[in-house]
């Protein structure tokens, strides 16, 4: 038997019941990855206490491009919630302190613009994950939405144009030189 205790209350198992209860949880943690090591558990505190500041930082940043991608001619629309004419602007200011990392936009064009902006790029890596403390951009109808039928992507506004950016930690004078030198190339 296998004795089992949980707060107030004891009880005994049987062992073979015990060892299909560990071995289904073992097989859980393993395709989950919810038992993290201690080195990855280090990193995370060590991450958490630098996460305001980052993230301060981080908003700033995108506050300001959104603003300088806003005046650009050869920026056709951005979508970001700082902005007052943005349709979620009342629901940010209910739920955010700052406006968040992210910005999407449309540059002037299609796919093959927008792709020889993202690689005329310097300071921005092209991925798929946000939340870091780097750069990052990608074009989502050839990325992360690029498994949805084309009727789809039009009906959301997926366009080929669109571009999302999420904005690190770097200085933002190199990030704004960065875009606009880019977006002279188009």
């Amino acid at each position: 038997f296998f004795f089992s205790s949980r707060r107030r209350h004891t009880r005994f198992l049987p062992v073979s019941w015990a060892r299909r209860c560990v071995q289904e949880t073992d097989a859980e943690y393993m395709g989950c990855g919810t038992a993290s090591s201690p080195f990855d558990c280090y990193l995370a505190i060590r991450g958490l206490r630098t996460l305001k500041v980052r993230m301060r930082q981080q908003c700033e940043n995108a506050f300001i491009m959104a603003s300088f991608l806003k005046i650009h001619p050869k920026i056709v629309e951005v979508f970001f919630p700082g902005f007052e004419d943005n349709k979620y602007h009342d629901l940010a200011n209910k739920q955010m302190r700052a406006y968040g990392t992210v910005i999407s936009f449309k540059v002037l064009g299609g796919t093959e613009e927008a792709k020889q902006f993202v690689k005329e790029l310097k300071f921005f890596t092209c991925g798929l994950s946000i939340g870091g403390v780097e750069s990052l951009i990608q074009i989502p109808r050839l990325m992360t939405h690029k498994s949805l039928p084309p009727a789809k992507l039009d009906a959301d506004d997926i366009t080929e144009n669109l571009i999302r950016m999420s904005l690190g930690i770097e200085d933002i004078e190199d990030l704004l030189e960065d875009v606009d030198q880019a977006l002279s190339k188009m």
